[in-house]
């Protein structure tokens, strides 16, 4: 049996996921060794990031754009529909704006983070992976609503059979298809396999393993696929619901693999019933079939097989491989949580031995230094044996893991485990409010937080915080001690991530939303949905968030360095060094000369237009990228006009809007002809007035509105977008 386990997009590209060589390593010790891995991830993304690429997508860009302008699709229809047209006239704009350093800067970014400079100096770091953001979302534009993106849960939520159906063989619209047929097909077939495992770990996953899978349908005759990973897990109690997966495949294996595609090899190469297939999920004579759910013995399972995958593609300089101590969560009580949906079946450790077996195997053979256990959270007890083994054997390695604030976190533990290379802990820390970790189950007081990350800093080791804000029963005094302390912490080696609370299929929380201040639960929203919408109990804080957000990330100098849980962090911490993340949190450029300036007359003042802007004229204004912005060199009452009465008004009388994008600022404002006249000559040498006066003398004509002028060449020195 000949057998390919596919990992799709979309994913962060910067290292190798641990699903495929996990099950690769476990098949090939059981005899089968036509075993092939594609980390079909990462060939996407390489492929999309290039000025090629880009260039396509841009010409997408221009021809809606071109449309919607033509049908006045930005301000028609109903108030949903208005929305929607507003959000992607404004997603256009954006792409279209920054595009030409995008696309001029992609490729030197791709291969910036492939060189251990880029490691060793946050700016550049954070540079680079600024480019590759703002490609991703020039790619999103040309896709709208589709978002690409790592995020767990891209546009839109593809939790319907029907609209996912119709997204999966849309070639305009869907990204993945093209790639696949000219790319994925191609490799697959050559030789082409029995069956292809494609893991769906993250949601936004979902869309192009569904694309994959039924274009192999399409191509490849009497190829079997299994849909296997997390999220297949957390539908497993509802999977009756929901048939029409199996339009896409013909089994599923929620939950743990490794035994469940060793009895399906076995069973169809020999012609045995399904009925002894551990874990497996099957459609028979129009009824599914849930095979007995068994678990892993993890000190049975093998070291991960990365064998074959692309090692040298990812965007890092060296490979950061996951390992794991443990599968489930030996805490397991947050109410909140599902746990991670294909270890829910059991918490089980491996033996210290045999993780050091583990690493030594991985350093042996792939010349590996980095290593991140990617557990819901390691215990104690387990790094404590670790450390002693590794000051003992060795090998040197760098890594970071997860864990929970535990007394066990002794300034003697946290000595040893910095010794043998740990670089970065994350704690799930959830909130700062006794009576909302209360409330969550989470069993973490605030002594112990304060004490272990002191105890963090002074041995060297940086650390990451994770919580979320809008718990239901949480206030909005509760929120904001919880963002207080954040930014108590936020200096030196530390970071924080942080986003709303979501609801949670399998949670405590989903299951009893009366006990938790929710008044309904949204579960119409379709069957292979991983989260529900809610109604919550007044006083909630999930409407502070961004507010909050915007404070806590008001002095991250570096907001695209994405210092936080990644491999990058790891990467930087090794290379740069602790200290070196200290600079995260410098203050961003204050206003050139000073706040005094501000009180003179810029008008007389030789003013210079920064490099890297560009200057558009749309159709429409994109309120939401430049609402709540004065709009420089537009009079008083015009402003209030457009905040009374809206676009609508202007885009009837033919109105074009002039905005000016500041590629350094990444600021985005509407300024007048004159303004966009007057930039254009601000070269050091010349004031404004001068340059006012050239345009009289050659029009003939006086200038009316100088204040006006002025008033804007102020907002935009204020922004940074003149000096």
């Amino acid at each position: 049996m000949k057998l390919v386990l596919v990992f799709p997009p979309l994913a962060e590209p910067a290292q190798p996921y641990s699903a495929l060589p996990s099950l690769t390593a476990y098949l090939k010790e059981r005899g089968w060794r036509d075993v092939r891995q594609m980390d079909v991830n990462i060939e996407f993304v390489r492929h999309i990031l290039t000025r090629e690429q880009l260039e396509r997508a841009l010409a997408r860009i221009e021809e809606q754009l071109a449309q919607m302008d033509e049908q006045g699709s930005a301000g028609s229809g109903g108030i949903g529909d208005v929305e929607k047209a507003a959000d992607e006239y404004g997603a256009l704009v954006n792409a279209t704006m920054r595009a030409p350093f995008v696309v001029e800067g992609i490729r030197s970014a791709v291969e910036e983070l492939q060189n251990p400079g880029s490691f060793k100096d946050i700016e550049r770091l954070n540079r680079n992976k600024r480019l590759v953001q703002e490609a991703l979302q020039i790619f999103s534009a040309a896709t709208f609503p589709l978002r690409m993106s790592y995020a767990h849960t891209p546009g839109p939520v593809f939790a319907r059979p029907t609209e996912l159906r119709k997204w999966a063989v849309d070639v305009l619209r869907n990204p993945f298809c093209r790639f696949f047929l000219e790319d994925t097909l191609p490799r697959l077939r050559s030789p082409a396999p029995d069956i292809v495992g494609i893991s769906i770990t993250y949601y936004s996953q979902l869309l192009p393993a569904v694309t994959l899978a039924t274009l192999i349908k399409q191509n490849l005759e009497g190829v079997r696929i299994v849909f296997g990973g997390n999220v297949v897990s957390v539908w497993y109690d509802t999977l009756e619901t929901c048939p029409e997966i199996f339009d896409w495949c013909d089994y599923l294996v929620p939950f743990e693999g490794e035994s469940s595609l060793h009895g399906l090899l076995k069973a169809l190469d020999g012609g045995q019933p399904l009925a002894g297939v551990p874990n497996l999920v099957y459609p028979r004579e129009g009824i599914i079939h849930k095979n007995p759910v068994i678990i892993e013995d993890m000190d049975a399972l093998p070291t991960p097989d990365y064998g074959g995958l692309p090692l040298d593609r990812y965007l890092a300089q060296a490979p950061v491989f996951l390992l794991f101590t443990s599968r489930g969560c030996y805490w397991s009580r947050c109410l909140f949580c599902s746990v991670s949906a294909a270890m829910r079946r059991g918490y089980r450790m491996r033996s210290p031995q045999k993780i050091h077996r583990d690493i030594v195997n991985i350093s042996e053979k792939y010349n590996g230094r980095y290593i991140a256990f990617g557990d819901d959270c390691v215990s104690p007890a387990t790094l404590k044996d670790l450390v002693s083994i590794l000051k003992e054997k060795g090998p040197e390695i760098y890594w970071q893991c997860e864990v929970r604030f535990e007394e066990a976190f002794t300034p003697g533990l946290l000595a040893g485990m910095k010794q043998t290379g740990c670089l970065n802990l994350i704690f799930g820390l959830e909130s700062y409010s006794p009576r909302v970790l209360n409330l969550m189950r989470k069993g973490v007081h605030q002594d112990q937080v304060e004490r272990i990350l002191e105890d963090c800093r002074r041995s060297g080791i940086a650390f990451n915080l994770q919580f979320f804000f809008g718990f239901p029963g949480e206030s909005e005094a509760e929120a904001r001690i919880t963002a207080d302390f954040i930014k108590k912490q936020a200096h030196g080696a530390a970071t924080f991530s942080f986003g709303t609370f979501e609801l949670l299929r399998g949670s405590e929380v989903e299951k009893n939303p009366g006990k938790f201040h929710i008044r309904a639960v949204d579960r119409s929203v379709g069957p292979l949905a991983v989260a529900y919408d809610y109604t919550p109990a007044s006083g909630h804080a999930k409407g502070i968030k961004d507010g909050l957000m915007d404070e806590l990330y008001g002095d991250i100098k570096y907001p695209y360095a994405g210092l936080s849980i990644t491999a990058h962090t790891l990467l930087f911490l090794h290379l740069a060094g602790t200290d070196a993340m200290g600079t995260f949190y410098e203050k961003r450029d204050p206003i050139p000369g000073g706040i005094e300036n501000l009180n003179m007359n810029l008008m007389e003042r030789r003013l210079e237009r920064p490099e890297m802007q560009t200057v558009g004229s749309f159709a429409h204004l994109p309120h939401n990228l430049v609402a709540g912005a004065a709009n420089p060199g537009t009079h008083e009452n015009e402003n209030n006009e457009k905040n009374e009465e809206g676009n609508e008004k202007e885009n009837e009388q033919g109105k074009e809007h002039l905005l000016l994008y500041d590629y350094r600022t990444d600021r985005l404002v509407e300024i007048s002809p004159v303004v966009v006249w007057i930039l254009k000559g601000l070269d050091g040498t010349t004031t404004p007035s001068q340059l006012i006066a050239r345009l009289e003398e050659e029009t003939g004509a006086v200038l009316d509105g100088r204040e006006v002028v002025h008033g804007a060449l102020k907002e935009l020195y204020k922004r940074g977008m003149c000096r």
